[in-house]
Order: structure tokens, then C-alpha cells, then sequence
């Protein structure tokens, strides 16, 4: 599944990685931590932000992979006070960021103007 979607990612096609998605469900293919983050890329990446958070708060745990997804999916979107909350959010789960994930989180300080926040972070 994790190739298709990615494949829906490509082709822009939002539909069709909703009919694989409810094909997941349907057959109840075990979700694990990469189908998680493929599935969060998807949504956000698509502009369905709030399906991808949901999948991130139901599915994911601590798997630092899918925060990460979803954290860029907001400063793709400049959505920056949800990706820096969803920040905060991971780093009080006790999951230990990236490198991916400080760069998207320094990147919304940057398009929230948030200096302190910024080195707060970085520090």
C-alpha cells in the first residue's frame, strides 16, 4: 500500500488515495508505523490536513517519522502555530526530534517571526 500512495502523492490524486486508504480499513492491514507516516505525507500533502493529524493522534504513538510529516505538513501550508504546537506536543510525549523535524520547526518560528522561539529550539 505504502508505494500506491505515494504514487496518489505524485499524481496529486487525493480520491484515489482515499479509495486505498478505505481499502486498509477494509481489509484491516495492520498499521504500522511507515504506513502511518506514508498515509500523514499523503493527507497533508494533499491539503487534508485534519485526516492526517487524525491518523497521526490515533495511529502513530511515538513514531518520530509521522510527527515529522505531519509538522512539515503545516509549514508547507504556513500553518506555523500548529506545526510549532505539534512540536511542543511530540517533544512532551517524550519522542526525541529529528533533524527533519527541528528544520521544519525553526522554519515555522521563522514564518511566525519568532526569534526566541527559534533559538529556543535550536539551543
Amino acid at each position: 500500500y505504502p508505494s500506491i500512495l505515494k504514487t496518489c502523492i505524485r499524481l496529486g490524486d487525493l480520491e484515489l488515495g482515499e479509495q486505498i486508504h478505505c481499502q486498509i480499513v477494509k481489509t484491516s492491514f495492520q498499521l504500522n508505523a511507515y504506513v502511518c507516516s506514508v498515509l500523514i505525507d499523503m493527507y497533508s500533502k494533499l491539503g487534508k490536513l485534519d485526516t492526517a493529524k487524525d491518523i497521526l493522534v490515533r495511529f502513530a504513538g511515538k513514531d518520530v517519522v509521522s510527527w515529522t510529516t505531519m509538522i512539515a505538513g503545516y509549514t508547507q501550508y504556513n500553518f506555523n502555530d500548529k506545526a510549532l504546537t505539534t512540536f511542543r506536543q511530540m517533544l512532551d510525549l517524550g519522542i526525541r526530534s529529528d533533524e527533519v523535524g527541528l528544520t521544519n520547526a525553526i522554519s515555522a518560528c521563522a514564518g511566525l517571526q519568532s526569534l526566541k522561539e527559534g533559538q529556543q529550539i535550536h539551543a
